[in-house]
């Protein structure tokens, strides 16, 4: 974790984590810091290190608590603010910008499985963990997919509809017929004869009838 860990809080606030880092005050009260001005301070809690990432926004201070982070600004992610009428433009550092491209992917999974058509509602076994956690996973493929939801879900129909799991399958290039013929059971399809009724296991032959053909076929 932390060599890659995700940011386990962040505050808006100004005065957010202020007790556990004075050092933040310098950022909070530093109105001449630049728009998007970025600052880390390392601190220790139960015998573990972490870091507090911090960022100027034009009405507060971002801070993020993380066991990981740099301070390199990221080219290609850049936002913008409207300070005193004139817009301002800034880029965000490594652990902001991951923060926020990141941010709403749950949600993007979750309202996933209850939009129409709702994985939740039109599967009844949705109480049970396991099918809680396999739509979820659904949801996930389905948003990685970027695919229509609608096309999505007919091909998902049709897989689980024409599914083989638990069924003894041939490997792949195996002929059957090959198989049966060494054994010597080659199988034929064969018309009874007249008179002839159900197979009979015992005698490994038809059983005799009275009546020259059948109603029905025998089992």
């Amino acid at each position: 974790m932390k060599k890659r860990s995700t940011a386990k809080r962040s505050s808006k606030s100004a005065s957010t984590g202020q007790s556990m880092c004075p050092a933040l005050k310098s950022l909070d009260h530093s109105e001449d810091k630049e728009l998007g001005t970025t600052e880390t301070y390392k601190q220790t809690l139960d015998g573990e290190e972490f870091f507090v990432h911090c960022y100027r926004d034009d009405k507060y201070v971002c801070k993020m608590m993380s066991c990981h982070g740099l301070l390199d600004k990221v080219a290609d992610h850049k936002t913008a603010r409207r300070v005193n009428g004139a817009w301002k433009s800034f880029h965000y550092a490594e652990p902001f910008s991951r923060h926020n491209r990141s941010k709403h992917w749950v949600d993007d999974h979750n309202n996933r499985r209850h939009d129409p058509i709702s994985l939740d509602d039109t599967w009844k076994t949705k109480k049970q963990w396991p099918m809680r956690q396999f739509t979820f996973t659904l949801a996930v493929a389905e948003e990685a997919l970027i695919e229509p939801q609608l096309d999505f879900r007919k091909k998902l129909a049709k897989l689980m509809l024409q599914n083989t799991l638990g069924e003894d399958t041939e490997p792949a290039g195996m002929s059957l017929r090959g198989r049966a013929s060494l054994n010597g059971d080659i199988h034929r399809l064969v018309k009874r004869q007249k008179y002839e009724g159900a197979w009979d296991n015992t005698t490994q032959s038809f059983a005799k009838t009275k009546q020259r053909y059948q109603k029905s076929n025998c089992a």
